[in-house]
């Protein structure tokens, strides 16, 4: 499954709230790019939620995928640097200087084929 964007769920004033981000998977974590704000501020250091969903034109199959674990801020010079390396190009224009790297304690997911579905021919 290809997925191009995924999803950040936080608490913010004792509310909870999700952003779409672009992400990439690097060594079994989960990186993502973003500028200083509500998401910056609520999921560093925090234990946040991650989810990305597919569908396989192929196969008419549908994924869903969700991590649960701490989100900590990238300083490290040498890890930053490996981070630009990957392919992860924010979608939203401006800047966005924060690393941030989740690290997951829960992984779940699941596939299905979707009712009514037909694989591309």
């Amino acid at each position: 499954m290809t997925a191009l964007v995924g999803r950040l769920a936080v608490v913010h004033d004792d509310a909870p709230d999700i952003f779409p981000v672009s992400f990439v998977v690097d060594h079994g974590t989960v990186v993502l790019r973003t500028a200083a704000g509500t998401k910056h501020d609520s999921a560093r250091n925090r234990i946040v939620a991650f989810e990305v969903d597919g569908y396989d034109l192929d196969t008419a199959e549908a994924r869903s995928v969700v991590l649960r674990g701490r989100a900590t801020e990238v300083y490290a010079m040498d890890e930053a640097i490996e981070i630009m390396n990957l392919p992860l190009s924010p979608w939203a224009p401006g800047s966005k200087p924060h690393l941030l790297r989740i690290t997951p304690d829960v992984v779940t997911g699941r596939r299905f084929v979707i009712h009514g579905g037909e694989p591309r021919a």
